[in-house]
């Protein structure tokens, strides 16, 4: 079955979680800890498109691609290692690259959640009522959610899919507060899509056992 959120990319207007101004100062500095390829390219494309006044349509398919390729290196990597954790040995997978454990579905949606969040910033810079310098500063923090929510979620596939693997066919969710009455908190590992596995949000502390 196919999610309906690949239709439409990630609405990363809100997260509970990042409201708190502690916790939010904590995950900025885990994102550039942990995505400094992709951060090093939204700094050069800050950069460029200060220098030029604008921001390109050549840019603009430019950066798209190179931060689309590098979150989706992310996207594997989480995968692979979700993979080990569902495994009693930690190992990963043997004589494979891990594709088999990454979801077209999440690869989509880091493509289609990228494509917008580019093109939200031309909008917003084009707009005028902000620097072009502090269009860049409001928008990180949707790369930065992007990068925690789809991350986690190939973390999460890949270990379902590993504990399918090793013949569990049952798994549980331990929701939180904010899930609870909106998501299920079992999954069959033969018949599951994205949309039943965290995080069904950026910064979701929900979690497989």
């Amino acid at each position: 079955k196919t999610s309906e959120k690949v239709k439409e990319s990630l609405n990363l207007s809100e997260a509970k979680n990042d409201t708190d101004t502690k916790k939010t100062e904590k995950n900025i500095k885990k994102y550039e800890a942990d995505y400094k390829k992709i951060c090093k390219i939204y700094q050069h494309l800050r950069n460029d498109t200060v220098e030029r006044g604008n921001l390109s349509t050549k840019n603009m398919t430019k950066y798209t691609a190179l931060i689309q390729d590098e979150l989706k290196k992310y996207i594997a990597d989480y995968a692979e290692n979700g993979y080990a954790k569902s495994q009693l040995s930690g190992k990963k997978a043997v004589n494979s690259d891990g594709t088999e454990f990454i979801s077209e579905e999440i690869n989509k949606l880091a493509d289609k959640t990228v494509e917008r969040f580019i093109d939200d910033m031309s909008v917003k810079i084009k707009s005028k009522n902000k620097s072009i310098d502090d269009c860049f500063i409001f928008m990180e923090y949707r790369l930065r959610f992007a990068c925690n929510f789809l991350s986690q979620k190939a973390y999460w596939y890949g270990f379902v899919k590993g504990c399918a693997v090793r013949g569990a066919k049952r798994l549980t969710i331990k929701l939180s507060d904010d899930h609870k009455k909106e998501h299920k908190s079992v999954i069959h590992t033969d018949n599951f899509n994205i949309d039943n596995i965290p995080p069904f949000s950026p910064y979701c502390t929900c979690s497989i056992v």
